[in-house]
């Protein structure tokens, strides 16, 4: 399982077997379990570096990421939602 060495936060998701990784220098990896040893990467998420902290809401099935404010952009929540098409 490849990802950025700056992890902050890492929750998985028992109800769809997934991983959610938010990294310092700007995205969210996820991950999918196939089985106890393998994960296949499913997305890379891209938002402004240096946000890394995250809180995983089990009961909405939603990843919270902190972005602070930087550059004259200011603070914001991003949330995920992580909706399988099959």
């Amino acid at each position: 399982m490849e990802s950025d060495a700056d992890t902050d936060d890492l929750f998985f998701s028992q109800l769809d077997q997934l991983i959610y990784m938010s990294c310092g220098s700007g995205h969210v990896d996820l991950f999918k379990q196939v089985d106890a040893n393998q994960y296949n990467r499913l997305l890379k998420i891209e938002y402004r570096p240096g946000a890394r902290t995250s809180l995983f809401l089990a009961t909405l099935n939603q990843l919270v990421v902190a972005v602070p404010a930087r550059s004259g952009s200011n603070a914001q929540l991003m949330i995920y939602k992580y909706v399988s098409v099959n």
